[in-house]
């Protein structure tokens, strides 16, 4: 591997750092944490029930039932409780959750953090791949500075 490539392999793994520390700490101290992946599990658990995943009231049903609270904090519980409740994900993205939503929410959640920054990780490392034939330090720079600045799919685990 040429020096070339190897620095454009480095700017791509500080971005990663950067992306998975910035979003681990984030994540850890947002007041409403996964939204975007709990609107989409809790959608696909009650198609795993047999209910209607786009009413609100079996949403709200199945997170109940697991457990979830919302915050206590009016101005924060508001967006959350529209993002968890108002289904708008598509039918496909509730098969390609449903079975996570066979999984206690713990797991599902800890699998789904796995999950997506390792494909995230995995494409930029593929786009870096394919730029590195001409520019291996650009190209290394631009996926590692889009990478930087992705901590908030960790944030709301955005499906």
């Amino acid at each position: 591997m040429t020096k070339e490539r190897l620095d454009g392999l480095y700017l791509l793994f500080v971005g990663a750092a950067v992306c998975i520390l910035l979003g681990g700490v984030l994540s850890n101290i947002a007041p409403a944490k996964m939204s975007d992946f709990n609107a989409v599990f809790y959608g696909a658990r009650c198609l795993v029930h047999h209910s209607d995943p786009y009413q609100s009231n079996n949403v709200l049903r199945e997170f109940e039932m697991d457990g979830g609270k919302f915050p206590s904090d009016p101005a924060i519980a508001r967006p959350y409780q529209r993002a968890i409740l108002s289904s708008i994900n598509l039918p496909t993205s509730l098969i390609l959750v449903a079975p996570l939503a066979y999984l206690p929410s713990t797991v599902a959640h800890i699998l789904w953090m796995i999950f997506m920054p390792g494909s995230l990780l995995l494409a930029a490392y593929l786009m870096w791949d394919i730029g590195a034939a001409f520019s291996p330090v650009l190209a290394g720079a631009l996926a590692g500075c889009i990478i930087a600045n992705s901590e908030a799919l960790l944030i709301n685990g955005n499906a």
